[in-house]
């Protein structure tokens, strides 16, 4: 619980001891929304949401960041939490700055809450180092037993079109073994070649076990300046923080890291049409068998000033059965304080993994410019699927920005 509002304490103490003379630097955004809906148990829920962040720079440049939410929605049990995703103070720290407190771990492949210090040091135009020490949970479980000593250092730089990064972290928990990770990155943009490829790879080892971890590539080629291909390979431990691996498919049989390799091509028919396809195909295991799934998409996106339309059409094959998703998405700004969105998804689900029948989503928001500091947001759904005969929910937001 101590170490959970270290930061906390440590960014208001930076406040309260900021030199009161010069101009200080003060952003902030407080959101409050609530609304209602069902769960698949058909009890009813009514979420209520608290956010508020906060950047403040002293004249001293001591800069304070606090990001922090109070809910009772992410719970089970609906109880309410605090839960805070970041505080944190940079200090002017010879030609670097210290950044102490709450903050996010990015390290390798790593994606954690950590309370500690860091201190970038520049060496050389082309090198810096990152030391790092403090305690670390992952964003989606910070309960105090699932909770790390970690410890690490990472060096990155630049050299012309290349820039790379590789480091070392350890992490422990008392009475167990630690885990000790390496990784390594690089983007390359081979500009002067044909097709100008621009190359991406990333990987990261467990030197405890001796074995590969995770790793990725991507390659993107631009044959024209309105043609951009891509091609891409990864293979990933399921990670609640990682989009890729939130695929409902995956998150509900997998019990391995997901292979995933994948080819994409995005089109810029005129200035405002662009057309994108992807494929993508995945390995992963299942507690039954060695599972694989494939998918399609094609959209079409229209834009004209702010305003957006984009078609969509998917195809997901995968546990003996099939998918197919097609809707429409669309943005327009009404007037300088008002803007409308919507989202139509209609999906057939063929036998897959024993579910036959359809889906329909459908949402509609719209945003209102109350003043030039508060902004006031709703948004409304319905939804028909395996689970749900109709299914209905509404929230709405108030946000309020000084500076």
């Amino acid at each position: 619980m101590i170490s959970r509002y270290f930061g906390l304490g440590i960014a208001i103490l930076s406040l309260l001891c900021s030199a009161p003379e010069g101009h200080a630097l003060l952003t902030t955004r407080t959101t409050l929304s609530t609304g209602f809906y069902r769960d698949v148990e058909q009890r009813g829920r009514v979420p209520a949401l608290f956010y508020w962040t906060l950047n403040h720079t002293s004249p001293d440049r001591i800069e304070t960041n606090v990001d922090l939410g109070v809910n009772n929605d992410v719970h089970p049990q609906g109880a309410w939490r605090v839960y805070l995703y970041e505080a944190r103070v940079d200090v002017p720290f010879g030609k670097s700055r210290l950044s102490l407190g709450r903050q996010l771990l990015t390290e390798g492949f790593e994606l954690s809450t950590f309370d500690g210090v860091m201190i970038p040091l520049r060496i050389a135009s082309w090198l810096e180092l990152l030391p790092l020490a403090g305690i670390s949970s992952t964003v989606d479980n910070l309960e105090p037993e699932e909770r790390s000593r970690s410890a690490g250092l990472t060096a990155f730089g630049s050299a012309g079109s290349l820039s790379w990064k590789a480091g070392y972290l350890r992490k422990s928990k008392p009475g167990i073994s630690g885990e000790d990770l390496a990784h390594v990155s690089a983007l390359h943009d081979f500009s002067d070649m044909p097709l100008t490829p621009a190359l991406l790879g990333k990987a990261q080892w467990d030197l405890t076990r001796a074995s590969f971890d995770q790793g990725l590539a991507e390659l993107q080629l631009t044959p024209h300046r309105d043609l951009q291909l891509a091609l891409t390979y990864s293979d990933r431990k399921p990670s609640v923080a990682d989009t890729a691996s939130r695929d409902w498919i995956y998150r509900l049989f997998s019990i391995s890291s997901r292979k995933e390799y994948g080819a994409s091509a995005a089109w810029r028919l005129t200035s405002a049409l662009t057309a994108l396809v992807t494929v993508q195909d995945y390995r992963f295991d299942s507690v039954v068998k060695r599972e694989s799934a494939n998918e399609q998409q094609i959209s079409l996106l229209y834009r004209r000033g702010n305003s957006s339309l984009e078609p969509f059409f998917a195809r997901i094959s995968s546990h003996g059965g099939e998918v197919f998703q097609t809707g429409l998405r669309a943005y327009a700004p009404i007037s300088d304080r008002f803007d409308a969105r919507g989202l139509v998804d209609l999906t057939k689900i063929e036998k897959l993994n024993g579910i036959s029948g359809w889906a329909h989503h459908l949402r509609a928001g719209m945003g209102y410019q109350l003043s030039s500091r508060f902004l006031a947001q709703a948004v409304a759904e319905l939804e028909r699927n395996h689970r749900f005969e109709l299914e209905a929910r509404a929230i709405a937001y108030v946000s309020h920005f000084y500076y």
